[in-house]
């Protein structure tokens, strides 16, 4: 269900995801590295995925380097669902099936989040989401893109019952 929301809580959605993380990365083998620059200076939305699962091998990278074990894991999901909802910003919004795509792909990065949140606490959510969000917004074809979709889902909110942890389509 999609409701209107106050300016000012969408102000702080957007402030909460523009937030951004030092980076800590170091290089990985010379093919990794090579591949991860690549899609690190793409100048396009989509980067490089050379595995083709989703996830820019730059902050692939970033995130292997970063966290281990499940947290990684769940850390990948939260960048796939990120990666989608900038990759959807890409649409004219003008056909119900592109609006429902929007509306598909933010609710997965909002569970994907959720989903942290469940399993290792707010702390968690909070860093994981600020890392990807901070390296998958690192030029500004991908700025330009978040900004398009902050516009489009600006004011709307999904009910708990669709973004809980075990909802993703």
């Amino acid at each position: 269900m999609i409701q209107k929301l106050p300016n000012m809580l969408c102000l702080a959605l957007t402030v909460s995801l523009l937030t951004a993380c030092t980076s800590g990365s170091t290089s990985g083998s010379p093919a990794e590295t090579y591949n991860a620059d690549i899609s690190a200076n793409e100048p396009s939305v989509a980067g490089q995925d050379t595995d083709k699962d989703g996830t820019r091998d730059d902050v692939q990278r970033e995130i292997s380097e970063k966290y281990d074990g499940p947290l990684e894991q769940e850390a990948l999901k939260v960048a796939r669902s990120f990666q989608a909802l900038l990759i959807s910003s890409e649409q004219d919004f003008k056909t119900p099936q592109q609006v429902q795509a929007q509306v598909d792909a933010t609710t997965n990065f909002f569970i994907d989040k959720t989903c942290i949140y469940d399993n290792f606490g707010l702390d968690a959510m909070k860093e994981v989401g600020e890392f990807v969000v901070s390296r998958t917004i690192n030029n500004e074809n991908r700025a330009r893109a978040y900004q398009k979709v902050s516009s489009v889902i600006s004011g709307a909110i999904f009910d708990e019952d669709s973004t809980s942890c075990g909802a993703r389509k």
